[in-house]
């Protein structure tokens, strides 16, 4: 996080921090107050998120430091269980809306989106994006308590046609390590895609600090 410091004194520097934090908590508070059912909202990376401390959390001062070669963008979803398994209906659609390349990468169990056992078991999760490439984004269909309740697909329900064409059903993510170098798919500019899937009945839901609407 740079604060544009131009002094040596401990104690100044750690006053633009506080004046730093208490602005992005604000602007935090703020944005919260305007989420509301039917909007779109796009979710919000570690540097914006006091939980990280407005850190990504590969760097070594984030209060939740990961030790990783690749910089970790997502963000579990509430009502989460674990791998949900994948129907033989969702995994085609999976693998006729990736290229070759960016299905075995989605599937190779480094991605975050596919972990134990493997697939076809995938997580719940969602992947945040800043505010210039704006490829994922969710709806709000619900707002309980700080929790916004978000649009999905059941894991066992047909497809929804050109569901791959709908954002806020869509989550689309490419793999950078912490340098900042994509290093797949390849090329880049061809994302990894996959539905935005729930249990039947079984609603999934995002602490509301953690959007900002579009």
């Amino acid at each position: 996080m740079n604060i544009g410091v131009t002094t040596s004194s401990t104690y100044d520097y750690c006053q633009l921090v506080n004046l730093k934090i208490n602005e992005l908590r604000e602007r935090e508070l703020a944005e919260i107050s305007q989420i509301h059912v039917g909007g779109l909202c796009r979710i919000k990376s570690d540097e914006e998120l006091q939980e990280f401390g407005y850190l990504p959390r590969v760097d070594p001062r984030c209060p939740r430091y990961v030790k990783l070669n690749q910089a970790p963008c997502t963000q579990r979803l509430n009502g989460d269980t674990g791998a949900e398994q994948v129907s033989p209906a969702w995994q085609r659609e999976i693998r006729a809306h990736n290229t070759a390349l960016a299905f075995k990468r989605l599937t190779n169990r480094a991605t975050g989106l596919v972990n134990k056992p493997g697939w076809p078991k995938i997580e719940q999760l969602v992947f945040s994006t800043d505010k210039v490439d704006l490829w994922n984004k969710v709806e709000v269909v619900k707002i309980v308590g700080g929790y916004a309740i978000i649009r999905t697909q059941s894991l066992t329900d047909r497809p929804i046609p050109y569901w791959w064409e709908m954002d806020y059903l869509t989550q689309r993510f490419t793999v950078i390590d912490i340098n900042a170098n994509v290093f797949y798919p390849d090329p880049p500019s061809v994302p990894m895609t996959f539905p935005l899937l729930r249990r039947k009945n079984k609603p999934l839901s995002i602490p509301l600090y953690k959007l900002a609407e579009l």
